[in-house]
């Protein structure tokens, strides 16, 4: 079994029940201009207590899908705004 991915974000929609829009940012150095990019990806993330909520720091780990677009599930907030 493969180990399950964790990542952190920032949550930035709350639009459907259990279930949030986070952004997680990565910083890479560009190959040819060394410039330091920023670059985001947005998840679907299942919170199944609905703890979050936008602008807190979560924490979340790979799971089962739970729908199309949704494999990643909370685990804990780290930062309440």
């Amino acid at each position: 079994m493969s180990p399950k991915k964790i990542l952190s974000g920032t949550v930035v929609g709350k639009e459907m029940p259990k279930t949030r829009k986070v952004k997680v940012m990565r910083t890479v150095r560009h190959g040819l201009y060394e410039v330091v990019v920023h670059l985001h990806k947005y998840y679907l993330v299942h919170d199944e207590k609905e703890q979050s909520h936008v602008g807190d720091k979560v924490t979340m780990r790979e799971t089962r899908p739970r729908s199309k677009k949704k494999y990643f599930e909370i685990i804990e907030v780290i930062k309440t705004n």
